[in-house]
């Protein structure tokens, strides 16, 4: 999951005009507060409520309009509300385009961000758009420059996605090679980069790289996070799928279960990021014949992506979908394969004629493995 970065966000120090702001300032400290402490679903009230308030008092050539926007999607995006992230990304966006003083930095800025939320989601198509327009407008700026750093780190993300590894190593390095220079200012967004390229190194099966990249990227969110946020956590997940991938499955597995359980206790049960854990889990099963297991994990998934999103064509429902017909083809479970692909079949066209969806599941404790 990406790391939340109020980029450019901050309350201008410059004089506001005449309107009174101090409620506005007042609802914008109580948000950062929240979200210091890793209260998101609060945060998210007090900076829609913020929100609100700059919509009523400031016009739209003003630029906290354009940051009240954007606070609320990057803490909708870490809450995994991608749709309601998107929209208000894109508001920011508009306003930072007309906004009268507006540099190509900060516009950039705002293309970047909503490229995050299409990577959270793996729309490399769009988030390529949007990078490239950003990386455009950065056309001429220092090579230092930390904003095309965080440009070139997510062009390498939609190359790793997109499987073109000899471009994305490149980005992940030049990317690198800015931001460790100025290590502690950057500390979060540089334990990403190495996160994503241990993800690089890790499909290009470069084990010992891939191993080294995520614990440096550990070692960065544990100084500047501590132990137990969910950053550190995913990219706990991320070092054990690198042990699974080369059959150290005792060494993966209870760094599996103590990220997941941390996971869950810092995000909720329920958060998208969950059932990717658990489908990622459900591997080091598999690969050992361990179908029950497997299947407990994947079918917990399925269900909570279904009580995120309904029954829709949504990749995480397609690949615990996916992941049950792996397994029981592998335990020949025909009439369990049949029904799968009834479903696979009612998420990618919709309900037949007079048929209706069923209702979302309701997660209980025997989901669980």
């Amino acid at each position: 999951m990406k790391k939340i970065f109020f980029v450019l966000l901050l309350i201008s120090s410059l004089p506001l005009h005449a309107a009174d702001d101090s409620e506005y300032k007042k609802l914008t400290k109580q948000f950062e507060d929240l979200t210091d402490k890793g209260k998101f679903d609060s945060a998210l009230t007090i900076a829609l409520s913020a929100l609100d308030n700059a919509i009523k008092i400031f016009p739209a050539t003003d630029e906290n309009l354009a940051k009240a926007y954007n606070n609320v999607a990057e803490l909708e995006r870490h809450l995994g509300k991608y749709p309601e992230a998107e929209a208000h990304y894109i508001k920011a966006l508009e306003l930072e385009k007309t906004r009268p003083g507006a540099t190509k930095e900060n516009i950039a800025v705002r293309y970047n961000n909503l490229a995050l939320n299409y990577l959270d989601i793996e729309d490399t198509a769009k988030a390529k758009i949007n990078l490239t327009e950003a990386q455009n407008l950065l056309t001429g700026v220092s090579t230092d420059s930390e904003i095309l750093a965080r440009v070139h780190a997510n062009l390498a993300d939609v190359a790793r996605l997109e499987g073109n590894a000899s471009e994305a190593e490149t980005q992940y390095a030049q990317a690198i090679s800015v931001l460790s220079k100025k290590e502690n200012d950057n500390a979060l967004f540089l334990a990403q980069v190495y996160n994503n390229q241990g993800l690089l190194f890790k499909n290009l099966r470069r084990f010992d790289e891939a191993t080294i990249a995520l614990n440096k990227g550990i070692a960065l969110y544990i100084k500047k996070e501590g132990d137990k946020s969910a950053d550190v956590y995913l990219s706990q997940i991320n070092l054990a799928s690198v042990y699974k991938v080369q059959g150290k499955y005792k060494e993966a597995e209870p760094i599996y279960q103590k990220a997941l359980a941390g996971l869950e206790k810092v995000l909720g049960p329920s958060h998208p990021q969950i059932p990717r854990v658990l489908n990622n889990f459900s591997g080091l099963y598999f690969l050992q014949g361990q179908f029950g297991l497997a299947e407990g994990l994947v079918k917990r998934a399925l269900a909570i992506a279904e009580q995120n999103y309904g029954l829709i064509n949504h990749p995480d429902i397609m690949t615990s979908l996916k992941n049950l017909e792996l397994i029981y083809v592998e335990t020949g479970n025909v009439p369990a394969i049949d029904k799968i692909h009834e479903k696979m079949n009612l998420v990618r066209y919709g309900p037949a004629e007079g048929q209706t969806l069923p209702p979302k599941p309701t997660i209980t404790k025997d989901m669980e493995t």
